[in-house]
C-alpha cells in the first residue's frame, strides 16, 4: 500500500504542478528528491581527494525508488591527483559493482557535470580521462538499461560520506543496509530532478 501512495503522490506533484509563477528576489530552490522507476535504481558515485596519501576515495550508493539503500561500496585508489580523473575511476567502479550485484536498469547520478557531459558526449574524449570514459561507454550496454544523470552536491552526500570514509579501505561492501555512517544522509536526503 505505502508503494501506491509513493506512486500517487508523485505522479500528482509532477503532472499536476501549478503553472502560476511566484517570483520573490530571496527565494532558493531546494532540490527535490526524484525516485527512479519503479524497476530501475539508483547508483550515486562520488570520489574524495586525499592530498597526504594521494589517494582518491570511492564511494557508490544505490538505491531503490523509494530511496532505500540496497547496496553501498568504498575504497580507495592510489596515485590519483585529478579529481576529474577520480569521479571517472569512481564512475567504472559503481558500473563494476551494480553489475556484480545483480542489477539490469540503473541510473548512474554524479555531480561532476563534465563527467557526465563527457559520458553522455558521441564524442571520443582525448583527455586524461578518455580512456575510463570510453570503458564507462563499453560497459553500460551490459545492462538491460543504463542512463546517466548530472545531480547536485546536497543530492549526491551519502556518496560523498562514503568516499571520504575510504581513505584506508581497500574495499568494504553493504548489501540491503545502510552503512552507519550514512544511515541519517540516506534517510534524508534529497536527490534532485
Amino acid at each position: 500500500m505505502g508503494k501506491i501512495k509513493t506512486y500517487v503522490e508523485f505522479i500528482l506533484l509532477y503532472n499536476f504542478r501549478s503553472t502560476i509563477s511566484t517570483r520573490r528576489e530571496h527565494q532558493t530552490t531546494i532540490p527535490k528528491w526524484s525516485p527512479s522507476p519503479a524497476r530501475s535504481v539508483l547508483v550515486n558515485v562520488d570520489a574524495a581527494s586525499f592530498a597526504q596519501t594521494k589517494r582518491i576515495g570511492i564511494g557508490v550508493v544505490i538505491r531503490n525508488h523509494l530511496g532505500l539503500v540496497l547496496a553501498a561500496s568504498r575504497r580507495f585508489v592510489d596515485y590519483v591527483d585529478n579529481l576529474e580523473l577520480g569521479e571517472a575511476i569512481a564512475m567504472r567502479h559503481a558500473l563494476t559493482f551494480g553489475e556484480e550485484t545483480g542489477f539490469q536498469q540503473i541510473i548512474v547520478a554524479s555531480h561532476c557535470a563534465s563527467l557526465v557531459s563527457k559520458v553522455k558526449s558521441g564524442k571520443k574524449g582525448r583527455s586524461q580521462i578518455g580512456a575510463i570514459v570510453f570503458n564507462i561507454k563499453r560497459r553500460a550496454p551490459k545492462f538491460m538499461s543504463c542512463n546517466f544523470a548530472h545531480v547536485s552536491r546536497p543530492c549526491n552526500e551519502a556518496a560523498h560520506v562514503v568516499a571520504k570514509s575510504a581513505e584506508h579501505d581497500v574495499g568494504s561492501c553493504w548489501f540491503n543496509v545502510s552503512p552507519d555512517f550514512i544511515r541519517d544522509i540516506a534517510g534524508t536526503e534529497q536527490i534532485s530532478e
